[in-house]
């Protein structure tokens, strides 16, 4: 169960609301998968990169041989 409070910068409280349904992990997204299309391709080609976690992302960011990607 998760509950939150709080009040504004006027020092006025919040009403606190509670969730049960709401589940929350510390643990970071673990990368349970990468795929390369093609999976061999010449210098300087384009390669379509996916790669899965065993988690929901709201994003994130990677690089391949130094590259962003």
């Amino acid at each position: 169960t998760l509950s939150v409070s709080g009040t504004n910068n006027l020092g006025a409280v919040a009403t606190t609301v509670t969730d049960s349904s709401v589940s929350m992990s510390r643990l970071k997204p673990t990368l349970t998968g990468a795929t390369f299309n093609p999976t061999h391709q010449a210098i300087g080609q384009s390669v379509e990169v996916t790669l899965t976690f065993d988690s929901e992302m709201e994003s994130a960011t990677a690089t391949l041989g130094g590259q962003p990607i």
